[in-house]
């Protein structure tokens, strides 16, 4: 006798039956979507990417769900919130969804929604119970936590609190962090919260010397030592009060594995770089390699005296024998002649080249003003070996235009050819009055002897006439393949004669600069050979890498005793062997430009 539809389904082996029909039903769809996954292989940024958009949040949590069981193994080393938009509840469906395991996830970065209201709230638990590294229900080992321009103020003293103790990396920059802020940050210094940050960033915060204050008085009063190596407050209104309590701070020897203090734009000025010296020559950052100091008006008195004193004694420490990276640039520490009213001796640009004093200077910025005495001086101990480790050089503006003096440039020839700046990578030079012309040709052929044949980066800029010389020097090097490793290459001129842009140009064909990716030209000429030369050199199909291209270029003729000039509008890529990824700006014959 047969039994019952209903009873024969609810009996256990039919159950079981049941189950095993569903698990061969799913077996085949699974194996299906894992091939799917494998061949499309999604990026960490590419999943980001979906979790944003609504229409995609769905497909993220399967992705997830498939690492998680172990079905997929895609990597997950970064999650990207910056754009989600998402209810607090689907944002804790999705971080409760993240697999578990080395490697997951150790890169956070979030965005003003997610730290706001209910999300907050979700973040919050997510760093308190997952994200610590340590405990039964900790599942993965966040180290870099990016909560950059997300509009944070004072909720940021909550996120500071729950912060996970294998934390390595702290950014916090681009938000309205004031002193209540950073003082809840300075707690979890203090109890010893965070023991593992190597870097923070507390750039374009405007913290305030309060704020600053605050932070240095957490620092110092950490219980022990802190592995610290990179601390940014570029923009942070730090002012001189704040940048002394910082390097009070720096004194207490708890944050002696400092590498990196980012300071640049905080109005410091002679008061605030002082202290800063003096705990430098304390040797309380010993290993110091890169120190960012731009715009902070550093001879600067708040009476308006002009003080060079502090300056000297940080350019005469013993103690910056570990620096790798100095920027000084828009400072005018060397706006004085050696020796002129309101310096001393010992502020000569030379002190950087002082045998034994920087070994290990790979890349020197000195912007605003240095005259021509300053410049032969620190030109000629470049020529004796001062610097044997320069990768990058940045040469500010300076000269006098009524007597130009051109010993400067004179001397940054000589020692560019005497092979004691053999490991240059990077020159730029500002505009300046003693480049005469024959100053002028004697650097380009120094450039084109070989000597500083790793240069990759050229910016030269010259307004005077007579630039023919020198850049038919540079045109030669560049056929000769003496600066065979440039990639990018900036030339800035007033006026030029037809022959000499247009050997210029026609280097470019001769494939002695194979791998430049960035050419910036700008000149005038009369007639038009100049740029004739150049179209031809350009699409002779020897600049295959060539991914930024920006022409100014004006020409001119002279009809009968006026001079008139050519405009072409626009300039139109039409054809030739580099991608057309590039701005332009050209001045010319329309024809012209089809050549290219």
């Amino acid at each position: 006798m047969s039994q019952p539809a209903d009873s024969f389904q609810s009996s256990p082996s039919a159950a079981g039956n049941s189950q095993n029909i569903g698990a061969r039903t799913m077996q085949p769809i699974d194996n299906v979507v894992c091939s799917l996954i494998e061949h499309a292989r999604p990026t960490a940024e590419e999943m980001s990417e979906l979790a944003s958009d609504r229409k995609g949040f769905g497909l993220v949590l399967i992705l997830l769900g498939f690492i998680r069981t172990g079905r997929s193994f895609l990597p997950l080393a970064s999650l990207d919130l910056s754009g989600l938009s998402v209810s607090a509840r689907k944002l804790k469906l999705l971080l409760s969804s993240l697999p578990s395991g080395p490697g997951v996830v150790e890169t956070l970065r979030c965005g003003p929604h997610v730290c706001k209201d209910a999300c907050l709230s979700v973040l919050l638990d997510f760093l308190r119970t997952k994200a610590g590294g340590t405990g039964e229900t900790s599942s993965i080992s966040l180290k870099t936590l990016n909560l950059s321009n997300c509009d944070l103020g004072e909720a940021a003293v909550a996120i500071f609190h729950h912060l996970p103790r294998c934390l390595e990396n702290l950014d916090v920059s681009g938000n309205r962090l004031r002193s209540v802020s950073v003082q809840g940050l300075g707690s979890a210094f203090c109890f010893g919260w965070i023991p593992k940050v190597l870097c923070l960033d507390l750039s374009d915060n405007p913290l305030c010397p309060s704020g600053i204050k605050a932070l240095s008085r957490a620092l110092s009063s950490s219980p022990q030592s802190l592995p610290l190596q990179s601390l940014k407050l570029a923009r942070t209104k730090a002012k001189a009060d704040g940048v002394e309590a910082l390097a009070e701070a720096l004194k207490a020897k708890k944050t002696t594995s400092l590498q990196t203090p980012d300071l640049a734009e905080n109005e410091m000025g002679a008061a605030g770089l002082k202290p800063l010296a003096s705990a430098v020559n304390a040797e309380a950052v010993p290993h110091l390699r890169v120190l960012i100091l731009k715009s902070n008006s550093l001879v600067l008195l708040p009476s308006g005296e002009l003080d060079y004193s502090p300056a000297a004694e940080l350019l005469s420490a013993s103690a910056l024998k570990e620096l790798e990276e100095l920027d000084l640039s828009e400072n005018w520490v060397f706006d004085r002649e050696i020796g002129g009213e309101g310096t001393g001796s010992q502020l000569s640009a030379a002190a950087f080249a002082v045998p034994g004093r920087f070994p290990k200077l790979r890349r020197l910025h000195l912007g605003g003003r240095m005259p021509s005495k300053q410049l032969a001086a620190f030109a000629t101990s470049l020529g004796l070996g001062g610097l044997p480790s320069l990768q990058e050089l940045v040469l500010p503006f300076g000269g006098c235009w009524q007597n130009p003096n051109p010993d400067g440039v004179t001397a940054l020839a000589n020692a560019c050819s005497s092979g004691y700046l053999s490991d240059l990578r990077c020159l730029k030079i500002r505009f300046r009055y003693d480049m005469t012309g024959e100053a002028f040709a004697g650097l380009c052929r120094s450039l084109a002897t070989g000597k500083v044949s790793l240069l990759q980066s050229l910016d030269l800029r010259r307004y005077n006439d007579d630039a023919e010389e020198g850049v038919l020097a540079l045109a030669e090097g560049i056929q000769g393949q003496r600066l065979s490793s440039l990639e990018s290459f900036r030339l800035e001129l007033s006026t030029v004669k037809g022959f000499a842009a247009s050997g210029l140009g026609l280097a470019f064909g001769c494939g002695g600069c194979l791998g430049l990716q960035k050419l910036d030209l700008n000149w005038s000429e009369e007639g038009d050979e100049g740029v004739g030369g150049l179209a031809e050199g350009l699409g002779g199909g020897r600049l295959s890498f060539l991914r930024d291209l920006s022409l100014s270029v004006t020409c001119s003729r002279r009809v009968g005793g006026t001079r008139m000039h050519s405009s072409g509008g626009g300039f139109e890529h039409r054809q030739g062997p580099f991608p057309p990824v590039f701005d332009s700006e050209l001045a010319v014959r329309p024809e012209l430009c089809f050549s290219l």
